[in-house]
């Protein structure tokens, strides 16, 4: 192969133009991959937020009058929410008081609640949050989803939750 010193100006010129728009475009591609990643994971947390806080609303009585089986009927609901896997209500103690995980999933989630917000694992997210109602703190809950989209390579299943 000739030296790059030997090659007429138009190749030399032709090769300096394919290398700068080559070097641009590989940026610009792992800038955008940058960017979806983290764009990903804050929606993802701030609906995992939402998500919680109306849980939170809605296992209120059951934790007011320590009912248990009305706060699993409620986390029951979040089977219709396919990226969660599990989740776990605390009372204002600390104490799991209820839990619950899709069939087939374990229900490995700390036994003590972390302190509030996201924590992101390689393949998997825990959102703490502690909510109270009228009276002082009554309680925290925690959800674990896993993330689900439909691009081949991206489909993770949590190994532990718990970690």
């Amino acid at each position: 192969m000739a030296r790059f010193r030997d090659l007429p100006i138009k190749r030399k010129m032709s090769v300096a133009v394919l290398g700068t728009t080559t070097l641009t475009l590989l940026i610009a591609c792992v800038a955008f991959i940058a960017y979806e990643r983290i764009a990903f994971r804050q929606t993802m947390a701030r609906n995992l937020n939402v998500l919680s806080d109306a849980l939170a609303r809605n296992c209120t009585g059951a934790l007011s009058f320590d009912n248990k089986d009305d706060a699993e009927a409620t986390l029951q609901a979040l089977g219709a929410e396919p990226s969660v896997l599990a989740a776990c209500l605390y009372t204002e103690k600390g104490a799991q008081f209820a839990d619950y995980a899709k069939p087939g999933v374990a229900k490995d989630l700390p036994k003590k609640p972390k302190e509030d917000g996201a924590r992101f694992g390689r393949d998997f997210l825990i959102w703490c949050a502690r909510w109270c109602s009228m009276k002082a703190g009554l309680g925290r809950s925690t959800c674990a989803p896993t993330w689900r989209t439909s691009t081949p390579g991206f489909v993770n299943m949590p190994r532990s939750a718990a970690s």
